[in-house]
């Protein structure tokens, strides 16, 4: 449910819900309310959310809400309200608080400026569901094994304290039956209200099917004893026996000559009180065990909730004091220590902490965590102490951001779920109508006052055994853990329906930059002048005025042009710092020029660095430079350097391709699904890529408006290829496009794909605009989420499939169809089998408890290979001589630990450079790991070695 800015999102807590006919009932009358624009039911976590509008509901619109549930059968409770405050807020807290005893807490939680928005946790009211249960289930035992014993010892030749051949031990046995029945009806007297007033207000419910059932078999059984009891030959026996009263025979036998030859009517039938009791008894163990097994359901949900402790240690004036995660403020500083969990998203102020982050981002090994580190909550700290400055308040934390969507995704209905609904609210009816039908059809056929008990043994077994409970558990539960179980491993499905119609994706349509690369380019190869490459001086002055220039940019491509510059000078020995440059170089009228380069003046002399564009336009002299570029080099990523009118260097970028992409993309073909690049680069920089991915259809150099074309064209091929009877029935089966981005020119497509997938890392417009969170930004990711959307979809037909064919099997035995055969049904069988059904269906949705992400076929050594230019090539001025040729470049990618500063940063880089064979070395501190470009897969042992000798450990990730 997507809230506006004219909406108000109202959440309240809901007990009494059974099966989804008691969810199409209390969303109904949540959406004949006035003022409500749209009612959610979840039926696992007990909630309705309910958008209204602020300027058509009254200052008592939470009191209205909860009376009119509770007239409906359901007890409610406020526990959040969001969107923009109004007047009328604080006022329908409390007036729900008056209305819900208990729930002044909650009401609180809604009120207030800030509207902090606090999760409960769902397994809390089924263990107070459970609790009650648990009470209920033992006193109805109590009564039940009493109950039993009177009513079957005589079948099993046991002992038994009252003959079944004479009418006064009868009458006197089912007496005490009645009232052992009567006390199980009291106890579970819930579903009588529940099913009843349901039925007033013109739903029928389970709780109605077992209100029917259950009182049908004891008015039946009452009826009975009535009879014998006000029989004058038991009562004169008791008389005589009794009380002494030898003539009372003749005078009651005269007075009730007719109701004798009524009762002798009916004979010493088996009571049913046994039945009615057990009914309730077997209804109440199956729906203790269901909502068991449904606060499994929610463990994962829960778990992502229980990782933020309630308590956090915060820095005062006067020391340190330990205070309620939700008062502490933006900037307020905290404290956490080795063993704890941090609470909020904060920044290292000081101190260091080894963190691990898996439960958030799914990486199995420790984050180190320095000086401005971020730290999340929910995250744990295995060692170390610090201190810690707030970035946000609780409920805007990253963590609190995934439990909302998985909140979300979970209130919303899936196309399938509202089909399972339907056809739930129609069982119902449709079941009391059988039992009916059954009913007045035995009595017809038998044609005789003894054929009632029959009669009614079949219509009461149709009612208790039919199951809406399976059909309306069938899709939830499954969805629930679902998408628990996704929010574990970084993957965030923001609705139920992009969950189930995930797996009917054929087309990917992926975004280039910071999608399938790493959106950070590097340098792959340089060219440099003969007359600075053979001079040391010159060319250690050529590294000095290019790194001093670049440095005092903070764009993506300076920074990797120092960092690769920085190499070189290592390489050749050359210092280079900011201390050893300062002193010799002196640099001035810096001027950077966007989209083109950086302009300034070092000793004396313009020093230009740009692409083509810029030469041009400053009317530079490239020809030399470009004499020697190979033709496969791409002129759109070539930056030149020149001082005053001629370049003397250039140096080749490339947006390197994620090793996870060429994975996922694999994973993605062999499952049939085709991928397509959509991107606003040049079809050069994207054929390239292509040719890495094996992508065979490529749309480059599109505008955001243009990509979104793409898309409807992709959606409008992919209807075409609909099996024309499929159309013909109405049956939308088509399959569907989903689209994969990460920047704010993406967020048009996302919205128009079927399926649209923002990767963690991309702006918020996308994510916002997504359906499905990739949090990890990993492609692979995408793969998982189609597996589990599989997965779901399977359990879901599974549970459906069961749920149908147990009650057209079940149904009709009830019934007695099958009693020619002596194969029958009784009430108790019923009653068992339905609860039975419920729990295989919500135990089979369990098994996606034990899903995971599997692992992808590893892609190695060679994770990127294309044709490339040599690092180095000379070029002699006049004879435009160039030496090229074809090298394998490879990515490996390194694990490693020790580095704290920037200072280790650049041992570790000038560690790997050293090692021969490698081009490119990116090492990170916030990641702790280094990529390593080189032409040799074999030497991931050397670097290994060359990071350990600086004194770092070091693992291949």
């Amino acid at each position: 449910m997507s809230l506006s800015k004219n909406t108000r999102l109202y959440t309240f807590d809901v007990e009494g819900m059974t099966c989804s006919a008691c969810v199409k009932h209390v969303q109904q009358a949540a959406e004949g309310i006035t003022g409500v624009q749209s009612a959610d039911v979840n039926l696992l976590t007990h909630t309705l959310r309910i958008q209204a509008y602020p300027h058509e509901i009254g200052p008592s619109f939470c009191t209205t809400v909860v009376d009119t549930l509770k007239s409906a059968g359901y007890d409610a409770q406020i526990s959040d309200v969001a969107g923009g405050a109004h007047d009328g807020v604080a006022d329908a807290a409390a007036n729900s608080v008056t209305a819900t005893p208990g729930s002044a807490s909650d009401a609180a939680a809604a009120v207030g400026v800030a509207q902090k928005h606090s999760h409960s946790t769902p397994a809390g009211s089924d263990l107070r569901e459970l609790s009650r249960l648990a009470h209920r289930l033992k006193l109805s035992i109590l009564c039940a094994v009493p109950l039993m014993y009177l009513a079957m010892a005589p079948m099993f030749g046991l002992p038994c304290l009252f003959s079944s051949t004479s009418r006064a031990d009868y009458a006197l046995g089912g007496l005490i039956q009645f009232f052992l029945a009567l006390c199980i009806l009291i106890i579970n007297r819930v579903y009588f209200i529940r099913g009843f007033k349901a039925a007033r207000a013109g739903y029928a419910t389970m709780d109605t099917l077992i209100a029917l059932g259950s009182l049908a078999s004891f008015v039946y059984s009452t009826f009975l004893v009535g009879l014998r009891w006000f029989d004058v030959f038991a009562f004169l026996h008791y008389a005589e026996h009794v009380f002494s009263l030898p003539h009372a025979q003749q005078s009651l036998t005269e007075a009730l000559p007719a109701f004798v030859s009524v009762s002798a009517a009916f004979p010493l039938d088996h009571l049913y009180f046994d039945s009615c009791g057990m009914i309730l008894v077997f209804v109440s163990i199956g729906t203790y065990f269901e909502t068991k097994t449904k606060q499994q359901a929610t463990s994962a949900l829960t778990e992502l909730i229980n990782l933020v402790p309630p308590l956090v240690t915060v820095v005062t004036s006067s020391g340190e004091k330990l205070c309620s995660r939700d008062s502490v403020q933006v900037g307020q500083e905290i404290i956490v220590k080795a063993g704890e969990r941090i609470a909020l998203d904060a920044t290292v102020v000081a101190g260091s902490l080894a963190v691990d982050e898996s439960a958030l981002s799914g990486e199995a090994f420790p984050q180190d965590k320095t000086l401005h580190s971020k730290v999340y909550a929910g995250t744990h700290v295995l060692q170390g102490w610090a201190r810690l400055r707030v970035d946000t308040v609780a409920s805007q934390s990253v963590l609190s951001h995934i439990i909302t969507l998985v909140e979300q995704a979970t209130s919303t209905k899936a196309p399938i779920e509202r089909i399972a609904d339907t056809l739930a609210s129609l069982f119902v009816p449709a079941v009391i109508l059988i039992s009916l039908v059954t009913f007045v059809t035995w009595l017809l056929l038998a044609g005789a006052v003894s054929a009632l008990p029959w009669a009614i043994n079949c219509a009461v077994s149709v009612l208790v055994v039919s199951c809406p409970c399976a059909l309306g558990l069938a899709v939830p539960v499954a969805l629930m853990v679902a998408c628990a179980r996704g929010a574990r491993f970084g993957i965030l499905f923001k609705c139920a329906s992009a969950l189930e119609n995930l797996r009917r994706v054929r087309v990917v349509a992926f975004d280039k930059t910071g999608t399938l690369t790493r959106g950070k380019p590097c340098v792959t190869a340089h060219v440099v002048l003969d007359e600075l490459s053979n001079n040391q001086q010159a060319y250690a002055s050529f590294l000095r005025d290019v790194w001093m220039l670049e440095h005092k940019s903070e764009h993506v491509v300076a920074r990797a042009l120092c960092l690769y510059i920085k190499t070189l000078a290592d390489k050749h020995d050359i210092e280079l710092s900011d201390k050893t440059c300062t002193s010799v170089v002196d640099t001035c009228d810096f001027t950077q020029q966007p989209g083109l380069g950086v302009t300034g003046y070092v000793r004396g002399r313009r020093l230009v660095i740009g692409n083509e564009r810029l030469m041009h336009s400053l009317h530079i002299d490239i020809t030399q430079v470009c004499a020697v570029l190979p033709e496969s080099t791409l002129k759109t990523s070539v930056i030149y350097v020149a001082y005053d009118t001629c370049a003397y260097a250039c140096f080749e970028f490339e947006d390197l391709c994620k090793p996870s992409s060429i994975e996922a993309l694999a994973a993605l073909r062999t499952r049939a699904l085709e991928p397509v690049m959509l991107s606003g680069d040049t079809p050069a920089s994207c054929e390239q890529l292509a040719r890495q991915l094996s992508i065979n259809k490529v749309h480059a150099g599109l505008l955001p408006n243009e990509k979104y074309a793409c898309i409807k064209n992709l959606q409008n091929a992919a209807h075409a290829r609909t099996n024309r009877l499929s159309r013909l029935v109405g049956f939308r089966s088509y399959p569907l496009v989903a689209m994969v981005g990460d920047g704010i020119n993406d967020a048009p497509s996302l919205a128009q794909a079927d399926i649209g997938i923002a990767v963690g890392a991309g702006t918020d417009i996308a994510i916002d605009s997504a359906d499905i969170v990739l949090m990890n930004s990993n492609v692979c990711d995408l793969v998982h989420a189609y597996d589990l959307s599989k997965k779901t979809a399977r359990i879901i037909k599974q549970n459906l499939f069961w749920a149908l064919v147990y009650n057209v099997i079940c149904i009709p035995l009830a019934a007695g169809v099958l009693q020619p055969f002596s194969i029958t049904l009784n009430p108790m069988m019923a009653s068992a089998s339905m609860s039975i059904s419920s729990l295989i269906v919500v135990g089979n949705a369990l098994r996606l408890l034990r899903w995971k992400p599997r692992t992808l076929s590893k892609i190695t050594p060679t994770l990127r290979e294309h044709s490339s230019t040599i690092k180095e090539k000379t070029c002699v001025t006049h004879k435009e001589v160039s030496v090229t040729h074809k090298e394998k470049t490879v990515i490996i990618k390194l694990a490693i630990e020790g580095m704290t500063c920037e200072h280790c940063v650049s041992h570790v880089t000038q560690a790997l450079s050293e090692v021969a064979g490698v081009s490119n070395v990116d090492v990170s501190l916030a990641c702790k790991s280094a990529e390593v470009v080189c032409s040799d897969a074999q030497i991931s042992q050397q670097l290994i070695a060359a990071v350990e000798k600086a004194g770092y450990s070091a693992r291949l990730m």
